[in-house]
């Protein structure tokens, strides 16, 4: 399937730990596919929900023309209370792999 360009947004949310997980950071694209990171105890709240949204990234996301990750690309950061949300204006997404599970 051919690789779409355009407007690319994750959601991160911060997940507490649990008895048998410790914390941990989910990054859910708009095609509904998500990953889940371990919580990194040598980095603050920002790189680790921006690890979480480079591992999907690097998922969904084919590098730019010039070789460039996305995810080191332009990129909006807002944070929202228990996460951040990140848009890449200029993304080219693999379709077949945004839909894939």
């Amino acid at each position: 399937m051919m690789p779409a360009r355009g407007c690319f947004g994750v959601f991160t949310k911060y997940l507490g730990p649990t008895n048998h997980r410790g914390g941990r950071v989910k990054a859910t694209a708009q095609s509904g596919r998500s990953v889940t990171v371990a919580w990194d105890h040598a980095l603050d709240v920002g790189p680790n929900h921006e690890a979480a949204e480079r591992v999907l990234c690097g998922l969904l996301c084919l590098p730019h023309a010039d070789g460039t990750d996305v995810a080191k690309g332009r990129c909006l950061r807002v944070s929202m209370g228990e996460g951040f949300v990140f848009v890449f204006p200029d993304a080219v997404v693999a379709m077949d792999k945004a839909v894939a599970s």
